[in-house]
Order: structure tokens, then sequence, then C-alpha cells
């Protein structure tokens, strides 16, 4: 096989890799804000959250 051919098929196995994280961690920060977070004595909920692949937002 040439390089180049190893080089794309690199690629190819970076970006799949790179989407699925991105995919894994919103999907879980997702459930993470859905909980009601409790303390002794605070209720916390977040709500409004919108997650990014570089960065995030929850109220």
């Amino acid at each position: 096989m040439s390089k180049l051919m190893w080089g794309l098929g690199g690629l190819v196995v970076l970006a799949t890799a790179a989407i699925g994280g991105n995919l894994y961690a919103d999907k879980s920060l997702d459930l993470y804000y859905q909980q009601n977070q409790k303390t002794n004595l605070v209720s916390i909920q977040y709500k409004n959250f919108n997650m990014g692949a570089m960065q995030g937002s929850a109220d």
C-alpha cells in the first residue's frame, strides 16, 4: 500500500474516533444535566443546556 493510502486511512480513523467521542460525551453530559442534583438543603436542576463540539452552556 502506498503512503498516501495509509495517510488517508489514518485520517478517516481519527475523524471517526473524534466524532464518536464527541457524540458519546454529549450523551453523557446530557444525562448528567437531566438528573436532579440534591445536596443537604439545596436542589439543583439545569435547564436550557446546549452541548456543542468545543463548548456548551447550561442554565
